[in-house]
């Protein structure tokens, strides 16, 4: 889930694991990237590499929390990206293939998505509410991102 107002987010999981009656945490793994269940033991793994594993006897339930992370965002370089807006028009300009260039809402709801595969592309955003979008683009494994402010 990404989310998009104020700041640029994403959320992982944390699982936290349980002795039933206990409220204190056995375990808490942190921004979790995977959970496999063997034959006598459960393994958490962490996007960081770190790993953990319990054995069934040791636990009686797990639960997950979100928690917001960074998003893996690039910040718009000039002689690598140029994301503008005029007024009326939005203007994508990459050194490379544009993929995909999406108009994101302050709520996290994509407006319009488009897939150009052009150096440059440009939309009219005229007759889209005044407020603040994000302009999201996709270029191979390269994201970029610009907040504008429509009048």
């Amino acid at each position: 889930m990404i989310c998009v107002g104020m700041a640029v987010c994403a959320y992982s999981y944390d699982v936290y694991v349980y002795v039933t009656g206990n409220y204190t945490p056995l375990k808490v793994a942190k921004n979790i990237s995977s959970i496999a269940f063997g034959q006598n033991t459960v393994t958490i793994k962490g996007t960081d590499g770190t790993s953990s594993e319990l054995s069934y006897d040791a636990f009686n339930y797990f639960r997950f929390y979100p928690t917001p992370v960074p998003a893996g965002i690039q910040k718009v370089s000039r002689n690598e990206a140029s994301i503008g807006y005029d007024g009326k028009n939005v203007t994508v300009r990459l050194q490379g293939r544009i993929d995909v260039v999406e108009l994101v809402d302050t709520s996290g709801h994509t407006i319009n998505k488009y897939s150009p595969g052009t150096e440059a592309f440009s939309f009219d955003i005229a007759d889209k509410a005044a407020g603040i979008y994000i302009v999201k683009v996709v270029a191979g494994e390269k994201n970029y991102i610009k907040k504008i402010v429509a009048r």
